[in-house]
């Protein structure tokens, strides 16, 4: 069963968790046969939305899957992958939790490809049946009163299923990104260095996150970037390059602004403010 995530807030397992706390959120570690493949789980509930604006998502390679609990209709669901701005409207009267895939993961758990239509995600029948009325346990996964824990173990128990179906395993993108994420070659000569089919390479990238190797490794090292910056607002933007295994200052900036719309500096800016006021 997932663990529900309180840490101090200087000793927090991801940096992202100080903001989705800070706005009312409740976030869970996943089960550990699924953290391959699952960063976290996270709900926000109708009463803690009023006083929601709403965030910048960057892109990074993974996925979200958001399930929002209307109490007169039916759960709806939605995959958000690209770079936004994440707001929600309307929704006073709704719960909505989300599913934090890794690069890959909802390929590995759920068959879902990185390019689908966000608004009609294609999952599998098993899924539907889950949030489905006719269920036993449907009332305490979509009521007002229903626990975020409860919520999670019932949700978890499904993923566990379909890992068990699909066979899922930590595939290429699992076993290859950490290492591809700071090769300064090209992806021939990385796919040479490990033995690895070039062709199946790019194929399984674009599957399994509708990106290019060279785009995935550009969005986790400016993903990387934005880590050490929310960690340590006060990094130098030198060796904060470097530390995201950029060698070319300029590089780093133009890609930096193109996946968060800002340059490094006002990024910077930005999260030393939230040092002072976290609500933001």
């Amino acid at each position: 069963m997932s663990r529900l995530v309180f840490p101090a807030k200087d000793s927090l397992p991801n940096p992202a968790f100080r903001l989705f706390r800070s706005k009312g959120f409740l976030l869970a570690q996943p089960h550990p046969r699924l953290s391959p493949w699952i960063q976290c789980f996270w709900l926000i509930t109708a009463d803690k939305l009023s006083g929601f604006s709403g965030f910048n998502l960057y892109a990074d390679g993974g996925a979200s899957l958001n399930i929002r609990f209307s109490y007169s209709a039916l759960p709806e669901f939605r995959f958000v992958q690209h770079s936004q701005r994440w707001s929600l409207e309307n929704t006073s009267t709704m719960d909505i939790m989300g599913i934090r895939f890794k690069p890959g993961g909802a390929w590995q758990l759920l068959g879902k490809q990185g390019n689908a239509d966000p608004h009609s995600p294609d999952l599998p029948a098993a899924w539907h049946r889950l949030f489905a009325p006719d269920n036993k346990n449907y009332p305490m996964i979509t009521s007002p009163q229903a626990h975020f824990q409860r919520r999670i173990a019932e949700v978890e128990t499904q993923l566990l299923i379909l890992a068990g179906q699909q066979q899922a395993d930590t595939g290429l993108i699992q076993q290859t990104m950490p290492g591809f994420s700071r090769y300064e070659g090209s992806v021939e000569n990385f796919c040479l260095d490990h033995g690895i089919n070039r062709r199946a390479f790019e194929r399984r990238y674009r599957t399994e996150t509708g990106f290019s190797p060279r785009q995935l490794r550009e969005l986790q090292r400016i993903a990387l970037a934005r880590h050490r910056l929310t960690i340590t607002p006060t990094l130098p933007l030198t060796d904060l390059a470097l530390d995201a295994g950029f060698f070319d200052q300029a590089h780093f900036t133009r890609q930096f602004q193109k996946i968060t719309g800002q340059t490094p500096g006002q990024y910077q800016q930005r999260k030393l403010s939230q040092i002072y006021n976290p609500a933001t």
